[in-house]
């Protein structure tokens, strides 16, 4: 119960760093960086529509905790929002980010690699398969006099998702924590 508490703790912070940060623009604004945001609310349709259940295993500072669950639309845009941080279609972030593609057969993977240390999302991968992005991987940092965090997300279509990091509150203290979720069909 106590990793529970702890684990809305810093989806707390998570939450309140996100909605605290410069963010850009609303609209139909891209910067022709890959939009998140679509992709996102697109795998939580999927998940909920084929009403796939997940095996939730959730780390903090040494101690497990797993269950197994299964999410409605909203439960399902709540669990993978942590993803929708790693955000970089944003006008502010223009010329940002140094864009590289590597293709080999059907297969392409985009990286973005942020060009300047204040910028939260350090770098993101989007995989791609006949067109169609099927993995994403990022790792975001930020770093105030209150609060350090580090971040590592990795969606994947097929297999689950994982969010893995640190974070410092001046207050709290230092947590290590992993929230793990494995798609079970």
């Amino acid at each position: 119960m106590w990793l529970s508490k702890k684990l809305i703790l810093i989806g707390i912070g998570c939450m309140a760093l996100c909605f605290g940060s410069c963010g850009g623009g609303k609209g139909d604004f891209t910067s022709g960086y890959f939009d998140i945001k679509p992709f996102v609310q697109q795998e939580a349709q999927h998940l909920a529509q084929q009403n796939i259940s997940v095996l939730k295993i959730a780390y903090l500072d040494g101690k497990e905790e797993k269950k197994q669950m299964q999410f409605s639309l909203d439960a399902w845009q709540s669990e993978l929002a942590p993803f929708n941080e790693a955000d970089i279609d944003k006008p502010a972030f223009v010329q940002k980010y140094r864009v590289d593609t590597l293709t080999m057969d059907s297969s392409t993977c985009i990286s973005y690699t942020a060009t300047e240390k204040h910028q939260r999302t350090r770098w993101m991968k989007v995989f791609f398969k006949d067109g169609k992005a099927f993995r994403t991987e990022a790792f975001l940092e930020a770093d105030n006099p209150f609060y350090k965090s580090q971040q590592t997300l990795v969606y994947d279509h097929t297999k689950g998702y994982s969010v893995t990091g640190s974070q410092d509150i001046l207050i709290l203290g230092k947590d290590n924590f992993k929230v793990e979720g494995q798609f079970i069909p």
